[in-house]
């Protein structure tokens, strides 16, 4: 018969991972209880609880994930915090060593992208970053199924957040979505490099965001005009 949680009388989401459980509270706190081996449950110690303890250092936050060992919990701002086993990199903090109270987790190649969605697998994560609107995705920890869904056939870990080069072309333009992420495009306007040749043939120009070229106005029907060029070297006229 179900019976109440501690004091718990607000709860809006709730995680359930292999030996614990997380409750999001409705004043943005988190909650924990079950096994603690590892520091799943985030209370700064070791020791397993049968009640609820609330999960040290969060607040505002609106969504939580339990994996099978570990925890992750994003707040209002989309800053992702990872706590519990570390092993092959789960927790996503580039080591693999445990931790019994939450870690923000900022890789720099998420340039400072808030966390949109995240997932907690049973020895991987997985998160999503809001790029201008359009979805880009990441993966870390364990790899020995290709969970990372990384393509390259190989089960590799990874410590730290990586990019899935997911087919997804948000503005049908050429390039999928974390290519422009890549380059600093727009992935919802086709043409964002200032080039007039839009995203995709800029890309194979090789010509970065913001670097406009002279276009060619359609209207204008007087010859065009050429300059001829000597070399800087005469020696190498004919």
């Amino acid at each position: 018969m179900p019976t109440q949680v501690g004091s718990i009388y607000d709860a809006i989401q709730i995680s359930l991972g292999y030996h614990h459980a997380l409750v999001l509270r409705g004043d943005g706190t988190v909650w924990s209880w079950g096994r603690n081996v590892e520091g799943q449950l985030g209370d700064g110690t070791f020791t397993g609880r049968s009640t609820a303890v609330q999960v040290t250092g969060l607040s505002d936050i609106v969504w939580i994930e339990a994996g099978e060992y570990h925890s992750l919990a994003l707040d209002k701002d989309g800053v992702l915090y990872a706590w519990g086993r570390n092993t092959y990199g789960r927790l996503g903090d580039g080591t693999t060593d445990n931790s019994n109270v939450p870690i923000a987790i900022t890789p720099a190649i998420w340039n400072g992208h808030a966390i949109h969605a995240m997932a907690g697998g049973g020895e991987h994560s997985l998160g999503i970053i809001d790029y201008m609107g359009a979805p880009v995705f990441f993966s870390w920890g364990r790899n020995n199924y290709g969970q990372l869904g990384l393509g390259d056939g190989s089960a590799s870990t990874a410590a730290t957040p990586i990019l899935i080069t997911m087919p997804l072309d948000s503005d049908s333009d050429g390039l999928y979505d974390y290519e422009e992420f890549l380059h600093g495009f727009d992935p919802l306007n086709a043409d964002t490099t200032g080039t007039g040749f839009g995203d995709y043939v800029a890309h194979q120009l090789g010509l970065p965001p913001g670097n406009p070229v002279e276009q060619i106005d359609p209207n204008d029907t007087s010859p065009p005009v050429f300059e001829l060029l000597e070399p800087a070297d005469a020696s190498l006229l004919p």
